[in-house]
């Protein structure tokens, strides 16, 4: 639920509150590890045939690079240039981005 609301939340405009909704994404993520499995357990779930869940936070991190690919054309400029600089595109990079134009 909380990240169900964070996820919406990340669409306004103000910087500030979509850096409040990322830090809210990380919480959750952190809260989920610690009441769930560790990572050697999940990876022994996977590997038997069980299902795990993924974070939003976690899929968004691995789908923002992607992403960037897809939209790079529309981009200004100067966000083009920034976002071929960056070592690691995950989804900090695209809620902390300054301008708010992504």
């Amino acid at each position: 639920m909380a990240e169900g609301f964070s996820l919406v939340m990340l669409c306004h405009c103000r910087l500030a509150t979509r850096k409040i909704c990322l830090m809210l994404l990380r919480e959750v993520k952190q809260l989920s590890r610690q009441l769930r499995l560790t990572a050697g357990e999940r990876q022994l779930m996977l590997y038997h045939g069980g299902s795990c869940e993924v974070s939003v936070l976690d899929a968004l991190d691995e789908s923002a690079g992607e992403v960037v690919e897809e939209i790079a054309e529309l981009m200004p400029l100067q966000d083009r240039t920034a976002a071929a600089n960056v070592a690691v595109m995950d989804f900090q990079w695209l809620t902390g981005n300054g301008n708010g134009d992504l």
